[in-house]
């Protein structure tokens, strides 16, 4: 099966409480996540810096980033 932009978010090893946080604000994929920079991103509730990371990396690993703003 080949990984997209379409990949889920549990794929990221997230913290539970991070992995919900995303899903309650409608990101379901990486590519929803992509749209979104790490500014805003750490205003969600459950977010903070290793989830960040976490986040940021595991796109990179897909050759995506998150929005520049």
């Amino acid at each position: 099966m080949r990984k997209n932009k379409r990949d889920e978010l549990r794929e990221l090893n997230l913290s539970i409480r991070a992995y919900n946080s995303l899903r309650n604000m409608g990101i379901n994929t990486l590519e929803d996540l992509s749209m979104y920079s790490k500014k805003q991103l750490y205003q969600f509730k459950g977010i903070g810096i290793v989830s960040l990371r976490k986040i940021e990396k595991g796109l990179d690993k897909k050759n995506m980033k998150m929005e520049a703003v």
